[in-house]
């Protein structure tokens, strides 16, 4: 238990991630303390709520898409926070290491783009974190 009121993910669109979602949310309203299931759209450019379109009458080819999506604008991005909140101390849960790409069993072979060498062990990032 970590106190977690909610839980936030992105949508998806496809049935087996739906199920997937689907199954999630109910898990946590079985909970003892009730957890919510907060999601959000952030998978594609335009948000699904502005497409002038049904997903089942989404156009097949990407000239129709953009003929269709012309005018439509895109979203403005969420202004970043100036401070994340750190695990609250009561939760208990320990942290531990995150493991190496080797550790997780992608062969090192898969490993040679410059993309994956980035160390996932940097101690910086581009928002602070608070103490708990």
């Amino acid at each position: 238990e970590t106190g977690a009121r909610a839980v936030y993910t992105h949508q998806e669109v496809t049935k087996e991630e739906m199920q997937v979602e689907a199954s999630v949310s109910k898990s946590l309203h079985q909970m003892e303390k009730h957890c919510e299931l907060k999601q959000y759209w952030g998978s594609t450019l335009y948000h699904i709520n502005d497409l002038p379109f049904k997903l089942n009458n989404m156009p097949t080819t990407y000239g129709h898409f953009r003929e269709r999506m012309h005018g439509v604008k895109v979203r403005s991005t969420l202004k970043m926070p100036d401070l994340l909140k750190a695990f609250p101390s009561t939760t208990h849960v320990e942290m531990g290491e995150i493991p190496t790409m080797q550790k997780l069993g992608v062969p090192s072979n898969s490993l040679d783009s410059p993309v994956a060498n980035k160390s996932s062990e940097s101690s910086t990032s581009s928002t602070p974190f608070a103490s708990s």
